[in-house]
C-alpha cells in the first residue's frame, strides 16, 4: 500500500474535521429554502436547543480504534490500529486532532478559518499535507466523505428546517432527509434518525441518490456524555464507516477528560495553528500531486475519491433495506406529522 493509500484510508474520518465554512464550495449548492413543515420545525427546535449553544468541545483522553483496507484489492489484509488522541473542536471551524501510538506521535490533523492540515507519521513521516480555504475545491487529495462530517456526528451543527424534508417515523424512532453533493461530485441524501424517547440523534447516512440505494458512509451514536456544568450533551462513543473506501472508526471519548464551552481565545491561538515546522508542507491544491501519488490504476469500478462509480442499471444489484426508518426515496413534499407524538407540541 502506497503512502498517498494509506493516508486516505487512516484519515478518512477527520482530514477535513471541523471545516463547516467550506461546506458551499466542497458540497455544491444548499437545498432551495422552502417553508418547512411543523413536524421538521419541532425536530429542528429541540435539535438546536443543545446544538445552538454548544460553542466547542475539547477531550484529551480519546481512544479511536480503526480497520482500514484498501478497496482496491480485495484479497488484501485490513490495517488494525488503535490511536491515544486529543481531540478539539471549535465553532465554526476549528478542529484539532492529534493521535499517539506507544506515546508517539502518529497523526497531526486540524484547520482553522484559514486552512486545513494532515500529517499521518505511517504516510509520509517528513511532510504535512495542507490546503488554503479558497483552494479546497482544487484539491488533488482523495475526500470520500463529508467535510462537515464529524462536525454533526459531535452535534455542534444546527439544522435548519427550510433544508430538511420529513423521513417518516416508527414507534420508537423518526428520521429527517435532505439532498446534497458528495466530495466526489454525486448526488446523495443524507438521513437524520433520531430517538424518539429522548429526540437524540443516533445515526447519520449517507446515501446515494438514484436506486438502487447504496450507503456511502454512517455514523452511530452509541453513547451520550451529560455535562453537570453546563446542562449540554454531545455524542461520546461514536461508529463511523465509509463502506466504499474500506474504513471503519470507533471513537470514544474519555469521560472525565470532556469539557464543553471551556476553550479560551488563548487556547485556541495554540490549538488551532498548524505548527510543525519542522515538516515538510506539501499544498494538497497542487496539481502535481496527482501525479506525485502514482496510485494503481482503479479497480471494482473505484473512483479516486474512495466512493464507487456508479454502476449500468443491467449490473446494479438491489441492496437488503437497512433496519432504518424509511424507505427514503427521493425527497419530496411531504404530509405534515408531529415529530415526536406529543400532540402539545
Amino acid at each position: 500500500m502506497n503512502a498517498a493509500r494509506f493516508l486516505m484510508l487512516t484519515t478518512a474520518a477527520s482530514t477535513l474535521i471541523g471545516c463547516a465554512s467550506a461546506r458551499d464550495r466542497l458540497l455544491g449548492a444548499k437545498p432551495t429554502a422552502k417553508a418547512p413543515s411543523p413536524n421538521v420545525e419541532a425536530v429542528a427546535r429541540k435539535y438546536n436547543a443543545n446544538s445552538g449553544k454548544l460553542h466547542s468541545i475539547r477531550c484529551d483522553a480519546v481512544t479511536i480504534d480503526g480497520e482500514a483496507k484498501d478497496p482496491n484489492d480485495p484479497n488484501g489484509k485490513s490495517q488494525i490500529y488503535t490511536l491515544d488522541a486529543q481531540l478539539a473542536f471549535e465553532k465554526p471551524s476549528n478542529f484539532r486532532m492529534k493521535g499517539m501510538f506507544a506515546a508517539r506521535p502518529e497523526v497531526d490533523l486540524g484547520s482553522n478559518k484559514d486552512e486545513i492540515w494532515c500529517w499521518v507519521k505511517r504516510a509520509d513521516p517528513g511532510a504535512v499535507y495542507y490546503c488554503n480555504r479558497q483552494d479546497l475545491g482544487k484539491m488533488q487529495m482523495a475526500i470520500p466523505f463529508q467535510p462537515d462530517w464529524l462536525a454533526e456526528v459531535l452535534g455542534v451543527t444546527e439544522i435548519n428546517p427550510s433544508e430538511f424534508e420529513w423521513g417518516g417515523e416508527k414507534e420508537d424512532r423518526y428520521s429527517l432527509i435532505t439532498s446534497q453533493m458528495t466530495p466526489a461530485g454525486e448526488r446523495a441524501i443524507k438521513q437524520m434518525i433520531f430517538d424518539r424517547k429522548r429526540d437524540r440523534l443516533t445515526v447519520i447516512r449517507l446515501w446515494t441518490y438514484h436506486e438502487p440505494r447504496r450507503k456511502l458512509a454512517e455514523a452511530i451514536v452509541e453513547e451520550y456524555y451529560e455535562d453537570a456544568k453546563t446542562g449540554l450533551y454531545c455524542p461520546r462513543v461514536v461508529r463511523l464507516s465509509w463502506p466504499d473506501a474500506g474504513t471503519k472508526m470507533k471513537v470514544m471519548l474519555g469521560r472525565r477528560s470532556i469539557e464543553l464551552n471551556a476553550i479560551t481565545p488563548e487556547d485556541g491561538v495554540a490549538l488551532f495553528s498548524r505548527g510543525l515546522k519542522d515538516k515538510e508542507p506539501i499544498n494538497m491544491a497542487d496539481p502535481r500531486l496527482h501525479q506525485m501519488q502514482q496510485e494503481p490504476t482503479p479497480v471494482n469500478n473505484r473512483t479516486r475519491s474512495g466512493y464507487a462509480a456508479p454502476e449500468p442499471d443491467a449490473r446494479r444489484r438491489n441492496e437488503p433495506k437497512e433496519d432504518g426508518v424509511v424507505d427514503l426515496g427521493v425527497p419530496r413534499a411531504i404530509g405534515v406529522r408531529k415529530a415526536s407524538g406529543d400532540d402539545s407540541e
